[in-house]
């Protein structure tokens, strides 16, 4: 996390101290000297979401998976509307096996929270997880309807139509997200998808050639001076 902690966590100036220190301690890769230091910060404000956060991440990373939900889980009683506290619960919870909590605690972040997208997506994705296709399906429509420019939703629409059976939907969903998103990112996962489901190959295939095609041309115009993160990432897609 890369947030300033003397700005992301209220206080007195020993609590501030602490938080600053344990941040650094982290930072020069001394996790459990941080945990000491942001434990202090907690008996000195209980109520700080970003301490507990902090105390939850470190528990993780010093493989203490009880200690870490238990902090987690804080954060989430604390603030049951922090979007960041809710996904690392669920993060930790998936990592621990724990994935029938999984479901309902986006349940109860949608039902507080219904006009965020990425809390309705946070619910598809782990429906779709325990396999209940059906239930996914309303839930990512939802996210669609009310951020319509993230497309990946149109992959996971179509994957989801795709595990209930309707294969005339999932068709109509991969093509709606590659006409309304024709990149090669795009139709390279929708080309993916189409085809590992056995629907429509020849579009499927054309997608793929379309993509990769398009990715060959861009990265013929890189030079290793101007090099960027998103040239790395159509690289690592045409080798895909």
């Amino acid at each position: 996390n890369g947030a300033n902690p003397a700005s992301s966590a209220a206080g007195s100036e020993e609590f501030q101290r602490a938080i600053r220190q344990a941040y650094a301690q982290a930072q020069q890769n001394h996790p459990r000297a941080a945990l000491e230091s942001t434990n202090l910060a907690l008996k000195l404000n209980p109520n700080s979401v970003y301490a507990w956060e902090m105390a939850a991440t470190l528990h993780m990373g010093l493989r203490e998976t009880d200690e870490a939900i238990a902090a987690a889980r804080k954060a989430v009683i604390l603030a049951p509307d922090d979007l960041r506290a809710t996904m690392m619960l669920a993060g930790m919870l998936r990592r621990a096996g724990k994935q029938d909590e999984v479901v309902p605690l986006w349940r109860d972040f949608v039902k507080r929270n219904p006009n965020d997208p990425k809390g309705h997506t946070g619910l598809a994705t782990a429906l779709e997880e325990e396999q209940k296709y059906a239930d996914a399906i309303p839930e990512i429509q939802e996210a669609a309807r009310l951020d319509p420019k993230q497309w990946h939703l149109g992959i996971l629409l179509g994957n989801a139509l795709v595990k209930t059976g309707d294969k005339v939907a999932a068709v109509s969903a991969f093509e709606k997200v590659v006409s309304q998103n024709p990149t090669p990112e795009v139709k390279n996962d929708a080309g993916y998808y189409m085809a590992d489901a056995g629907l429509n190959l020849p579009e499927a295939e054309r997608w793929a050639i379309q993509a990769v095609d398009a990715v060959e041309a861009r990265t013929a115009k890189i030079t290793l001076a101007s090099v960027s993160k998103d040239d790395l990432r159509q690289m690592t897609l045409l080798s895909a």
